[in-house]
């Protein structure tokens, strides 16, 4: 799994696979989640990288981003750097949370029925739950051949992102 991130723009975008993008949900003014036409992930979008990131170099000091498989009443894996991220998948619930920034969620945005976004109190979205996880996305694909690596990659400044 890549998440290409566009240093001219500051923008970066995650593509899931679940199918081609029929509708984009705004959760804020630069934060996007892309939708099939059944309302499954396809994509994730940020036209403002840093800002919900929360990280300053996202060049030469990217986010580390790794997949974590919990049970239900697991606790949330220790962080060993500012800049670790994570795939929460809690397979009993079936419940995955993307991690984008460290932080405390002060509001709760429904982007569609069982997606929702968490953002602070800055505005900057902390992470996105999805129930019925493997509905939403081909989890069982990307579970049978392991947790999958999630490679951070910069792309060229003539590269663009579509929103």
């Amino acid at each position: 799994m890549k998440i290409n991130y566009y240093e001219e723009t500051d923008s970066f975008a995650i593509n899931f696979g679940a199918g081609s993008c029929e509708h984009t949900a705004t959760v804020t003014d630069d934060f996007f989640v892309d939708l099939d036409s059944g309302d499954r992930l396809s994509g994730v979008e940020s036209i403002c990288a840093r800002r919900h990131l929360r990280i300053d170099d996202l060049v030469m000091a990217p986010p580390s981003f790794t997949w974590v498989q919990l049970a239900a009443n697991e606790p949330y894996p220790a962080r060993l750097s500012d800049r670790d991220r994570f795939f929460v998948y809690r397979a009993e619930q079936d419940t995955l949370f993307i991690e984008f920034a460290g932080g405390v969620s002060a509001e709760t945005v429904q982007v569609t029925d069982g997606i929702d976004a968490h953002v602070d109190d800055d505005g900057r979205v902390v992470g996105l739950n999805l129930a019925d996880a493997s509905r939403r996305l081909d989890l069982r694909s990307i579970l049978s051949r392991g947790l999958p690596q999630i490679e951070w990659v910069a792309c060229p400044a003539t590269a663009a992102v579509a929103t």
